[in-house]
């Protein structure tokens, strides 16, 4: 039994949690890309991250550990399982271009490019969609990721849903497998030669 409580994320704790996630994705292949400069990545990063969470909260499923956020996951669910352009601009997508930089905003785009054909030929219409899922590197290792990778997989399970997850650590890999996901792409995005993994895990598994 996994010992972390995880609960829907509030408002009060997206600035907290988006610390977490920002120190967590510090090495990400992707977000070193994007964000090159490491002397400005973790602020830069915080707000990126601030800014999907706070997507998650309005438009899908936010999730934290209880008390203390030293994780969290977005999840995004039919008939949107995606970020949705109008809803963007409500959130602010301005600024938060803004903050990255043109530049940042353009290496994240063409690989969000390559992810939405991937995610669009590999899993069904409806589906979930696991955009991100983060544990500050003091507390890994300890089931936190295991507990909130669970119970997205629950309610996407009780929907009869698949859930599609990519990533560009290969450490993040057998971590999936272990929760029922199965690979279902392995290839490089030919603008920034980030080798990208696609998985997919039916919801007939249980989590």
């Amino acid at each position: 039994m996994n010992p972390f409580a995880i609960v829907p994320l509030v408002e009060d704790l997206v600035g907290s949690a988006a610390g977490h996630l920002a120190e967590a994705f510090f090495d990400d292949p992707l977000e070193a890309h994007a964000l090159a400069d490491p002397g400005s990545r973790l602020q830069r990063a915080r707000g990126q991250f601030e800014w999907i969470l706070r997507y998650g909260v309005r438009f899908g499923s936010a999730l934290t550990t209880a008390g203390n956020p030293v994780g969290a996951a977005v999840a995004l669910y039919p008939p949107e399982p995606a970020i949705v352009a109008e809803k963007a601009t409500t959130l602010g997508f301005a600024t938060l271009r803004t903050l990255l930089g043109d530049e940042a905003m353009l290496r994240f785009a063409q690989v969000a490019e390559y992810l939405e054909h991937l995610r669009l030929r590999h899993v069904e219409p409806d589906h979930c969609y696991l955009l991100t899922l983060g544990v500050a590197p003091a507390h890994q290792r300890r089931g936190v990721g295991s507990a909130l990778v669970s119970a997205v997989l629950k309610r996407a399970g009780d929907l009869g849903l698949s859930t599609f997850v990519e990533t560009a650590q290969r450490i993040d890999v057998p971590f999936y497998e272990r929760h029922g996901f199965r690979r279902v792409h392995e290839g490089v995005e030919p603008h920034s030669g980030l080798r990208l993994w696609a998985l997919v895990r039916p919801p007939s598994i249980a989590a």
